[in-house]
This record gives structure tokens, sequence and C-alpha cells, in this order.
């Protein structure tokens, strides 16, 4: 399995990390979407009733997942949301 690998290097701790985080993916899968959109256009692709003719996008197509990995080097405990639930407070 292939897989796109994100490294965040953070010597501070940084508040808004977990909505950056998922900003940067969002936009990592909208590219990748968008390729196999071209590459589909291009070869000129049949689509069947399982496929979305409408987004040039295959039942068949899919997208490598994205795996991040956060090297925080700085001197004090990170103490920052790590995830988007604790951003909200949930």
């Amino acid at each position: 399995m292939r897989f796109l690998l994100g490294i965040e290097n953070q010597q501070t701790v940084n508040l808004t990390y977990p909505w950056r985080l998922m900003e940067m993916d969002y936009l990592t899968y909208g590219r990748e979407i968008e390729a196999i959109q071209e590459r589909n256009e291009e070869r000129k692709v049949k689509y069947g009733p399982d496929d979305d003719f409408k987004y040039r996008y295959r039942a068949g197509d899919v997208l490598e997942p994205v795996v991040n990995l956060l090297l925080y080097w700085g001197k004090k405990e990170w103490k920052g949301p790590g995830t988007l639930k604790e951003m909200m407070g949930i």
C-alpha cells in the first residue's frame, strides 16, 4: 500500500495545529482527486452505472491516504490541542 507522508517540524506549541493539519490534508486530497479526474479525461475513460461521470471519477478510483508526523523539538511540554475535538473544548 502506498501513502503520502506529511512531516511537520515545530519548535513552539501551535494552538491551531489540528486545524492546519486538516486544511493541509483537505488540499492534498483535493489535488489527488483533480489528478484522477485529469487522468480519466486524458484516457477517455468509459464510465459505468456505478461511476460518477459528471465528476469524472470511477468507483474503482482510489486516493492515497495521508499520514502525518509531527516532530516537536520545543523545550516545553506540548500542552496545545492535538485534535479538533480538543480545539472545540468537547
